[in-house]
């Protein structure tokens, strides 16, 4: 692909180059600009905004923030190709760079660990105001995203209600950790105990790890919509703590909960076509 967006087939041989009508929702044909802006009040905090060139900083755009924050991973902007068809809309995307994530090394990481793992909630909810202070987005119109074991950050966040997101997406969310962390026949491993805690260990770890979940902290406030996916083949995370975690969210919430499921799908799996029919929704929605 060309500057002006153009899709060429290329001979490796000759290197003759042919264009070819060609379109994924993967591809955007609008310069891409990178932007890493950093907390006033927590240090060493940050965001990476992906963003169209040509957006004008009105504070009128749609944005997604995106956490995960757990077992010291880093999330890079190069990875976040699932925002691209978003992003070539005019959506503005920020990563959060939380502590509990690997992106400052090990400090940063245990700084956002047992017992230390609500950081990592207050600091996307530092994040949701960094984005909104920034000047690129409308606050109305800013959503969460988030993954796994990210999803026990953000949905915690989303319970204390301190940020209000107009949409939420979580793909094979981690709800119940208490739950799991108890089960023998689920495959949670060391790293989970180091990141999250030990039930067993007494009341004070029982606390803990209370704080950062989801199921327990749900109670009525006004919840955003919620899109939740699903894979029939997780090895991960529990399916049943999943639905019963939505169950919770339809006696406290008048919002919608939405549940794409693959049957064929694993961990982490993602149903790109429902999540921007939802965010489509959930931006329309916060516009009116």
């Amino acid at each position: 692909m060309d500057a002006q967006g153009c899709i060429f087939e290329v001979n490796v041989d000759s290197l003759l180059k042919v264009p070819i009508d060609f379109w994924s929702p993967f591809v955007t044909k609008n310069p891409v600009v990178f932007e890493e802006i950093y907390s006033s009040r927590v240090p060493l905090l940050s965001i990476t905004i992906l963003r169209r060139k040509d957006l004008p900083k009105n504070r009128k755009n749609s944005g997604i923030l995106h956490v995960y924050g757990c077992y010291g991973v880093s999330q890079d902007a190069d990875e976040a190709f699932e925002f691209s068809p978003l992003i070539d809309a005019g959506v503005v995307v920020a990563l959060a760079h939380v502590r509990g994530g690997g992106e400052l090394g090990s400090a940063w990481h245990r700084s956002g660990q047992f017992p230390l793992k609500f950081n990592a909630v207050t600091d996307l909810e530092e994040c949701a105001q960094i984005l909104v202070d920034s000047g690129w987005i409308d606050s109305r119109m800013l959503g969460s995203s988030s993954g796994s074991a990210g999803s026990a950050v953000a949905l915690s966040a989303v319970n204390r209600g301190i940020w209000r997101p107009c949409g939420c997406v979580c793909c094979s969310p981690f709800v119940n950790i208490a739950q799991s962390l108890r089960r023998d026949y689920d495959p949670v491993s060391r790293s989970d105990f180091i990141e999250f805690g030990n039930p067993e260990d007494g009341l004070y770890s029982r606390r803990k790890i209370r704080a950062i979940l989801p199921t327990s902290g749900a109670h009525s406030i006004d919840y955003p919509d919620i899109l939740v996916t699903t894979g029939g083949c997780d090895s991960r995370i529990s399916n049943i703590d999943v639905a019963f975690w939505i169950f919770k969210m339809t006696i406290f919430s008048h919002r919608h909960v939405w549940l794409p499921h693959l049957s064929n799908g694993g961990h982490g799996t993602r149903d790109f076509a429902s999540a921007i029919s939802f965010w489509k929704y959930c931006f329309s929605s916060a516009r009116s």
